[in-house]
């Protein structure tokens, strides 16, 4: 198989018009050279707009169980993910680009055993034939991080945890877009390079909290599941996206 490149889409790029422009404009560039292509993206900052006032949503929740599919949240919650998985999916293919939005669990690609956040962490793979299908056929998959569990409930996994399975799965480069330029230290100085020892005294002090926290550690398993770096960095700067794409280091790079 081709090289494949994981892409986790997250902050504030997902509203922005000029910056999903010049994203599927690099991502283009790239998919010429015939390389296969993933996208999860998040959402969990306009998701808060929608549990400010519900106890169901804790920002330091990795899954969000919501067993009554009535429930107008959950509604609320799955409409908007998939209002921007589409959103992505239209900027792909206004640059030329084939692309199918899915869930996380479509094709039973992951199973989730159940919706408790341990077993999200041990989940299960079960089968890659229909992203081995799309990429056979250059299509680009943009993974929303809703599901379904094997008891048939639906959930929401924090799309940094998912794009760690995949990239585990399909033993995949992967890179992390978010707002910041970096995973920051103490005097908001951006930090170069980390290891897993580096992470944990980081986190353990506080320096590295809430959403960069989940981020920081799928980055660190993955590292260590595939002996290879993982980059943090920001979707901001054009030039610097760029050479992310082709393997040069910028933002933050973690190696276990």
């Amino acid at each position: 198989m081709q090289e494949i490149l994981v892409i986790k889409l997250g902050g504030i790029l997902l509203n922005s018009v000029v910056a999903m422009k010049n994203f599927f404009k690099i991502l283009c560039e790239y998919k010429i050279k015939n390389r296969n292509i993933l996208v999860v993206h998040g959402g969990t900052s306009l998701e808060k707009l929608f549990f400010q006032n519900n106890t169901i949503y804790s920002k330091d929740q990795l899954c969000y169980n919501i067993r009554d599919e009535l429930n107008i949240n959950y509604k609320k919650l799955n409409l908007l993910l998939g209002m921007i998985n589409t959103n992505i999916v239209k900027y792909a293919r206004m640059n030329g680009i084939n692309a199918i939005g899915l869930n996380c669990t479509d094709g039973d690609t992951i199973i989730f055993q159940s919706a408790d956040i341990e077993s999200c962490i041990c989940t299960d793979y079960n089968s890659l034939d229909l992203l081995n299908y799309l990429f056979s056929r250059n299509i680009i998959p943009i993974i929303n991080p809703t599901g379904i569990t094997k008891d048939h409930t639906l959930i929401n996994i924090d799309a940094d945890i998912i794009s760690m399975f995949i990239s585990k799965a399909l033993k995949s480069r992967l890179i992390m877009l978010t707002d910041v330029n970096a995973v920051l230290d103490g005097k908001g100085h951006a930090i170069k390079k980390m290891n897993n020892v580096m992470c944990e005294q980081l986190i353990l002090e506080g320096v590295i909290s809430t959403g960069m926290v989940t981020k920081v550690n799928s980055a660190i398993k993955i590292s260590k599941f595939l002996n290879q770096s993982v980059n943090i960095a920001s979707w901001a700067n054009f030039m610097e996206l760029k050479k992310i794409f082709y393997g040069y280091t910028t933002g933050t790079l973690i190696m276990y």
